[in-house]
């Protein structure tokens, strides 16, 4: 008689297999469990941020919808009462970096209504500066108000971050402001001075030898802007056009009683510089209608 083999591993083994094992299954559980809570996190983290997108969206829809100083100071005025709590508590600070901690202990919804008031501030002062400038008439004093801006601006630059941190903190809401303007009046002039390339299409069929191309929002333009721009000898399809604002100083409205006439086959549109000068002939070519605004160099004008 044989003696019975014995086919199964000792009771110690078995038990350290079994442990590995149920280790494993803790860990992959726990990995689940991890993986489960980050999606969890992100999802949320994606919900805040797209509540905050709407949100800022929303509040520059309406500021671009502001057309007073007074429309938008009230404004304003209900996005400081939303940031009251984070207000109080910046005026009970002593500097820039109590502020910071303290902000600590507010929410997220809290912190970005304040953010938002921050960038509204700056909206609302770019918008009165430019009123501010179409206000005066004086050339000489429209001159001094945006060099001072501009000079108390880059002063308010050439400090550290940290030096601006406390400069900010510490300034009157009027001190800042007139950053603001100088900001404004450097980003206007970057504007005006920039050439940008302007591509544009000629209509099939078109014949004449000029032509109205609008300004797009990419090259600084506003709604209904346009430019009479030559074409050159041999060109059918497309224009390629260099623009720097600042080289069209003159704004010309085509009248409220243009006809369709006109809009088709284009006229002659007389334009003074300025009061004491003599009236210039301006060629509007076809395709414009009353309302459109032509932008025009004086040496067109004079042609």
């Amino acid at each position: 008689i044989f003696p019975l083999l014995h086919v199964t591993p000792p009771m110690s083994e078995a038990v350290d297999a079994f442990d590995g094992l149920e280790r494993e299954i803790i860990d992959l559980e726990l990995e689940e469990k991890k993986a489960k809570q980050a999606r969890e996190e992100e999802e949320k983290r994606q919900k805040v941020a797209q509540a905050q997108k709407a949100k800022f969206l929303r509040m520059h829809r309406k500021l671009a919808k502001l057309k007073t100083n007074e429309a938008r100071c009230e404004f304003i005025a209900g996005l400081e009462n939303e940031s009251k709590k984070i207000l109080d508590a910046k005026a009970e600070c002593k500097n820039h970096k109590e502020f910071i901690k303290r902000m600590e202990s507010f929410s997220v919804d809290e912190k970005f209504n304040y953010q938002l008031l921050v960038i509204a501030y700056n909206a609302v002062d770019k918008a009165e500066y430019k009123e501010k400038l179409q206000r005066i008439t004086d050339t000489k004093k429209k001159a001094d108000f945006v060099q001072d801006c501009i000079t108390t601006f880059k002063e308010y630059q050439g400090l550290s971050k940290e030096e601006q941190a406390e400069k900010s903190f510490s300034f009157t809401r009027d001190k800042m402001k007139k950053i603001a303007f100088g900001n404004a009046a450097i980003q206007e002039h970057n504007k005006a001075t920039k050439t940008f390339k302007i591509m544009f299409k000629i209509p099939e069929g078109y014949r004449e030898s000029s032509i109205a191309v609008p300004v797009p929002p990419s090259a600084g333009g506003r709604p209904r802007e346009f430019v009479i721009v030559q074409i050159p000898p041999g060109v059918k399809d497309n224009l390629q056009i260099p623009f720097v604002r600042n080289q069209y100083p003159v704004r010309v409205t085509i009248p409220q009683n243009w006809t369709k006439k006109q809009k088709d086959n284009g006229d002659i549109i007389g334009i003074r510089i300025r009061p004491d000068t003599p009236t210039l002939r301006l060629k509007v070519p076809p395709g414009l209608t009353s309302g459109d605004v032509v932008l025009v160099k004086v040496a067109y004008g004079n042609r």
